[in-house]
């Protein structure tokens, strides 16, 4: 039974309303023609294009990657989801696939557009009316009941093997504030229709004027409007997901998987991991937000430190971080989210450089091209990707000196990755293998009182005692890790 929900989390699909089905069976006289197979997996491949914030390694904007060898596996064969598609004129195919770099890139039509902002749209008429929706349930891809498992994080990862988290430190049922998520739905639109912000979603509307009155191609009006409709529409499915879960309130099941590198992704499509900020904000008021203070720039720091490299302007930018990013988003003409960016793609090997085969598009694409053109000599960059340059290589030959498995390198989760990687994949591989375990450090002190994990911090329900934490990450990892609290 382990493989095939190992192929479904690998899919990127995951459970769905059962009312879904429904819905659709009733809405689009093409989709009640197909086999009840047939319209269980479609049924999923719209959920996920509607709910998920999956992008295609393209970078293209609403561009969703569907992998031929997932739809042979639910239709018998790539050839007849095209065939369907045609039928239903669901899905576009704008991006070819590119054997081992890339599946096809695919877009909503209106027509699955409208279908699914119907859907929930109705739905959200049962919490605007405090009903209770008469179809319950959450279904697998395939149709069968989704069962709510106990833990929340699976034994094995998503290459098969076993975790090397702890059994039963997390359950899978995160309760959320159904009420402040449906006003947040309410406030989101009221942002979209030119009105005022109800005092309790005044942060909400006051981070889409920054957005719509900001600088660079992440800024503007269009900017601004796409992500506040999307924070509305991620509300949506949420609240129909807690709605129709079959638990009592406003309960989300949530389960990870350990990736490769060792990070714990949420399973499936829709889930608060991949929601917008502000949408977690309102699903989880009240909760706090427990962060490592820049994580992979301190572990890239200290993992330098420890074979004898220097690294003074990682040192400079860590003690003066905020002014580093303020500086660098002047000097750009970005945003301080912007500048954010710029500074952790440096890491993972994004470049200014002008040659394509140098530059791997991820700063460029975000910030633009005269952006990058104004980063591309300044000073603090430069500086900045000397460092990083000179401790990747150092610290990645550190790495493979200690690996003992010929062939491989392995981080300090234990996780491998071939030696002939990209050096980027293999910094990225280093830094997350050190994250995963301060996540796993922290979730043992904490998995009483968690509400979602993330990446590089988690939310839990009450205050935490931030000394005694970053001490216990010393004693478990080794590294100094400072931690920042802030209340949803």
């Amino acid at each position: 039974m382990a493989k095939p929900k190992l192929k479904q989390f690998k899919d990127g699909l995951g459970y769905r309303s059962k009312a879904f089905w429904t819905y659709l069976c009733k809405e689009c006289p093409e989709f009640a023609t197909l086999t009840e197979r047939e319209q269980n997996y479609m049924a999923s491949y719209l959920w996920a294009a509607s709910t998920s914030r999956l992008a295609h390694n393209s970078g293209e904007e609403g561009v969703i990657p569907f992998h031929w060898a997932a739809k042979a596996r639910h239709f018998g064969s790539a050839r007849r989801f095209n065939e369907i598609n045609e039928g239903l004129g669901w899905f576009e195919l704008k991006l070819k696939a590119k054997v081992g770099k890339s599946a096809e890139g695919w877009t909503m039509k209106d027509k699955a557009k409208n279908l699914a902002n119907n859907y929930f749209d109705q739905s959200a008429q049962y919490s605007l009316h405090g009903l209770e929706p008469e179809d319950k349930g959450l279904v697998n891809p395939d149709g069968s009941p989704y069962r709510l498992p106990a833990d929340a994080i699976r034994s094995r990862t998503a290459t098969g093997k076993t975790s090397r988290f702890k059994r039963k430190q997390i359950q899978a049922a995160i309760e959320i504030d159904g009420d402040n998520l449906h006003a947040f739905h309410h406030a989101a639109q009221a942002w979209l229709n030119g009105e005022t912000a109800p005092p309790a979603f005044q942060w909400a509307h006051n981070k889409w004027d920054a957005m719509r009155d900001g600088r660079g191609p992440n800024s503007g009006i269009e900017k601004a409007t796409a992500r506040a409709v999307l924070a509305r529409d991620q509300a949506s499915v949420i609240l129909d997901l807690a709605k129709r879960s079959g638990v009592p309130g406003y309960v989300i099941p949530t389960t990870y998987r350990e990736s490769p590198a060792g990070r714990l992704y949420a399973e499936g499509s829709a889930n608060l991991q991949r929601c917008v900020g502000e949408v977690r904000q309102a699903a989880l008021k009240g909760c706090y937000d427990v962060d490592i203070e820049n994580c992979h720039w301190s572990l890239l720091s200290q993992m330098a430190a420890r074979i004898g490299i220097t690294t003074p302007n990682v040192s400079h930018y860590l003690a003066h971080k905020k002014a580093t990013r303020a500086e660098l988003a002047s000097a750009a003409g970005i945003s301080l989210e912007d500048a954010k960016f710029v500074l952790l793609a440096m890491i993972y090997g994004a470049t200014l450089a002008r040659s394509p085969r140098q530059h791997t598009h991820a700063i460029e694409e975000r910030i633009g091209k005269d952006a990058a053109d104004r980063l591309r000599n300044f000073k603090v960059v430069k500086d900045l990707h000397r460092d990083v340059k000179t401790a990747r290589d150092a610290i990645i030959q550190d790495y493979t000196d200690r690996t003992k498995k010929s062939g491989v390198l392995v981080n300090d989760a234990g996780r491998e990755i071939g030696v002939k990687a990209e050096a980027r994949e293999k910094l990225a591989h280093i830094l997350q293998g050190a994250e995963s375990v301060a996540m796993q450090s922290m979730i043992s002190v904490l998995h009483a009182s968690i509400a979602l994990l993330q990446h590089d911090g988690l939310t839990v329900y009450g205050k935490s005692n931030l000394e005694h934490l970053e001490g216990k990450l010393k004693a478990d990892t080794g590294y100094m890790l400072t931690l920042e609290v802030e209340r949803l």
